[in-house]
């Protein structure tokens, strides 16, 4: 387990540049599987949604879209599970915190997580 390499990628509108970005960074990544973030609407943010496109589930659409065509595994696991155990400490004491990237540093806890458990915190996605 090593971090090669990490980042935030602005996505705005999943425009097809965007989209070519997004999938540049999967396939380019050599991974053989993606490990992601499940997203829900709850119910205090309801009016927070009303009218949106809710675009993270757009982008979460997208990356299991690339994943399916270029056969590579999906994982998803709950922001809880991966923030309670992978705590900002942990990821300083090992070596893993970038400055100023919170999605980043959201990311690698989940990369982390997803590594130490084997995958246990989330329904698994089957591709």
């Amino acid at each position: 387990g090593e971090l090669l390499e990490c980042g935030q990628l602005v996505i705005d509108q999943m425009s097809p540049s965007q989209c070519d970005d997004l999938h540049t960074i999967i396939t380019d990544s050599g991974a053989d599987i993606v490990v992601y973030e499940s997203y829900r609407v709850y119910a205090w943010k309801l009016k927070d949604h009303s009218w949106s496109e809710v675009h993270t589930a757009q982008v979460i659409g997208a990356i299991r879209y690339i994943c399916a065509m270029t056969g590579i595994k999906t994982h998803r696991q709950t922001a809880q599970v991966a923030k309670q155990f992978c705590t900002d400490d942990k990821l300083k004491s090992w070596g893993l915190w970038q400055k100023g990237q919170r999605h980043a540093r959201d990311a690698i806890r989940h990369a982390c997580y997803y590594y130490i458990f084997g995958g246990k915190g989330g329904p698994k996605e089957k591709s």
